[in-house]
């Protein structure tokens, strides 16, 4: 009875172990590839630290109100969040809030499916079905790569969107050239204060999310 005790042990020390060399490498490849989101397995761009896909889903932000926006203690520069009082992106340029201007584009609404995405928040609620990627949350907005300029990407994807932090302003790739929407001051500045760090970070330096992001 003890040798079989012990080769149960050993057994299920052995998987323990393999289980944990499994998420091990999953990590490791997340962190040198950037994480993909879509529906079709296709592992990120090489130019993608996150690479978001989807043929009849869209990304949701944070959506607040002005005074939400206001109130978001000490927001990191290139802090992105839908102003739901203007209907329009708003981003933190390091010193006041910066209102991306919209161009009109169709009236035409499709059709949706049922909810298959994934949900970033605090209260558990469920994506909306027309998102891949819902991120919500009253007190915070979303941070997406903040690069020094542009130029240290090699092949871009269409598509592609950076903070660029030389400029304080977003840039996209539209795949051919780096393209920089045009934004005007809202001037409101940043609120003081904090707030705990419940984010997820997605890097590959090991940073923990800050304070101000989901």
């Amino acid at each position: 009875m003890k040798i079989n005790i012990n080769i149960f042990i050993w057994f299920l020390f052995i998987k323990i172990f393999l289980y944990l060399w499994y998420v091990f490498i999953t990590i490791s490849n997340c962190y040198a590839q950037g994480i993909a989101i879509n529906t079709t397995s296709t592992g990120a761009d090489a130019s993608a630290i996150l690479d978001i896909n989807a043929t009849n889903q869209g990304l949701l932000i944070p959506r607040i109100t002005s005074v939400q926006r206001n109130a978001i203690p000490s927001p990191a520069t290139g802090l992105l969040v839908y102003n739901t009082t203007t209907n329009k992106f708003n981003y933190y340029n390091g010193s006041e809030w910066f209102e991306i201007e919209a161009t009109y584009v169709s009236s035409t609404i499709g059709t949706v499916s049922s909810g298959s995405g994934i949900s970033v928040n605090t209260s558990s609620n469920l994506p909306d079905s027309s998102a891949i990627l819902d991120v919500s949350d009253a007190t915070r907005g979303i941070l997406i790569p903040r690069l020094n300029g542009t130029g240290a990407i090699s092949s871009p994807a269409t598509g592609l969107t950076v903070y660029n932090t030389s400029t304080n302003r977003f840039n996209y790739y539209n795949g051919s050239a780096w393209v920089v929407p045009c934004a005007t001051s809202t001037g409101v500045g940043g609120s003081g204060g904090s707030q705990n760090n419940i984010g997820i970070a997605v890097n590959t330096i090991s940073l923990n999310p800050d304070a101000s992001p989901f």
